[in-house]
């Protein structure tokens, strides 16, 4: 028979031994996904960060070549175009003044007139790099120059 102090002194009885050893591990298997899907994002926040970053860093500038190739496509389209000074073809001052020049890839020149101060190190045979736009005329408007910086210095010669 069963009386009050028999049934106080045994243990409950769950309902179900499936559902009570369910509750603990489905509260941490909740916990570690929460984790693992916040960690995937970070990681996927950072890798398109970083390729954002080499994308926008590298940068592309057509040859005089391209650019004649592309004709009137390319006209009014702002771009970068990279060449060589041509040597005695510089016609302008150093100063904020303007400069126009002749650049080319070694098989076609372009014409090209800027206005500006021009880089320390520009001058005939030096390679640089123009942004700007082609005008209809054929001829290059940069609105800013890079020269390239000479890689070997050597001393001047001595006067005796």
């Amino acid at each position: 028979m069963l009386t009050e102090d028999s049934i106080r002194t045994q243990p409950p009885i769950p309902t179900s031994p499936i559902s009570a050893s369910r509750r603990v591990p489905r509260r941490r298997s909740r916990t570690r996904l929460r984790f693992v899907i916040a960690g995937l994002t970070i990681v996927a926040a950072i890798g398109y960060m970083i390729y954002a970053a080499l994308a926008g860093g590298s940068e592309y500038f057509v040859t005089t070549g391209e650019l004649k190739a592309m004709g009137d496509k390319a006209v009014g389209q702002p771009m970068k175009v990279g060449g060589r000074v041509v040597e005695g073809s510089i016609q302008g001052g150093r100063g904020s003044g303007a400069t126009a020049f002749s650049l080319t890839d070694g098989s076609q020149e372009l014409r090209v007139s800027f206005q500006g101060v021009v880089p320390d190190t520009f001058g005939p045979g030096v390679d640089v790099i123009l942004e700007g736009k082609l005008a209809a005329d054929g001829s290059f408007q940069a609105t800013n120059m890079m020269a390239k910086c000479a890689s070997k210095y050597e001393p001047a010669a001595k006067t005796q």
